[in-house]
């Protein structure tokens, strides 16, 4: 699959829908910042760059979470982030891609078979939605 046919959602299968024009937003805030503080200031900067959400997850009983947007973060945006966050860590990560498939497990099995690592992983009444490393999209032999 080449790098113009990963721009823009595919669906695969009639099931699988992958979209690589996203990002990953990763955040560990520090023990004496409430985690609904840094979610809102997240969300408050992320509002303001006009970045759709596309699903959020969260991470650990210690407060990280991450935050999948549309798009890639320029370096303004990316500098108003940690200006708004400078008590948190937030790694982001834009070699990623979102797969969405409302058979779950069949693609957790999968993905697991090919050892592709998840990044994040969110189920909804539509299925199943992970993150991989868009790297790992030629191992999945559906695509």
């Amino acid at each position: 699959m080449n790098a113009a046919a990963l721009q823009t959602p595919q669906i695969l299968d009639q099931s699988l829908t992958v979209d690589t024009d996203v990002s990953l937003l990763c955040v560990e805030p520090a023990r004496h910042i409430a985690m609904a503080e840094a979610l809102g200031r997240v969300l408050l900067t992320l509002c303001n760059s006009e970045k759709r959400i596309r699903l959020t997850s969260h991470a650990s009983v210690s407060g990280n979470f991450c935050l999948v947007i549309s798009g890639k973060l320029d370096d303004q945006e990316v500098i108003c982030l940690r200006e708004a966050l400078p008590f948190v860590r937030v790694s982001i990560c834009t070699d990623v891609a979102l797969v969405v498939s409302p058979y779950g497990r069949d693609l957790l099995d999968q993905l697991a078979r090919k050892a592709i690592n998840v990044l994040a992983c969110v189920q909804d009444a539509q299925g199943l939605s992970v993150i991989i490393h868009q790297r790992s999209l030629t191992s999945i032999e559906l695509f």
